[in-house]
C-alpha cells in the first residue's frame, strides 16, 4: 500500500540568496545528483512561492520551495 505522499518545504535564508532553484537542491540535499532535481523540477514536483519553479529560477531570502514527493510504497 502506497502513503500519501509528502511535502517538502523549504525557507530560503539569507545564506542561500542568489543561488538557482537548480544548485539549490544538490546542495541542502546531497543524497540526490542535481540531474534528479532538475528532472523534478522540470516535471513540476518543485513550486517557488506557490508557482511551478524552473530550474534557472533564482532565489531571495523568504522564498519558500515546496518539493512534493509522490507516494511511495512503506
Amino acid at each position: 500500500m502506497k502513503n500519501d505522499g509528502w511535502n517538502y518545504t523549504d525557507l530560503i535564508r539569507l545564506e542561500d540568496e542568489g543561488l538557482t532553484v537548480s544548485e539549490f537542491y544538490p546542495l541542502r540535499y546531497p543524497n540526490f545528483a542535481e540531474k534528479e532535481w532538475r528532472q523534478r523540477i522540470l516535471d513540476k514536483k518543485i513550486t517557488l512561492n506557490g508557482r511551478p519553479a524552473v530550474p534557472d529560477d533564482g532565489l531571495s531570502t523568504g522564498d519558500v520551495l515546496v518539493y512534493r514527493r509522490p507516494p511511495w510504497e512503506e
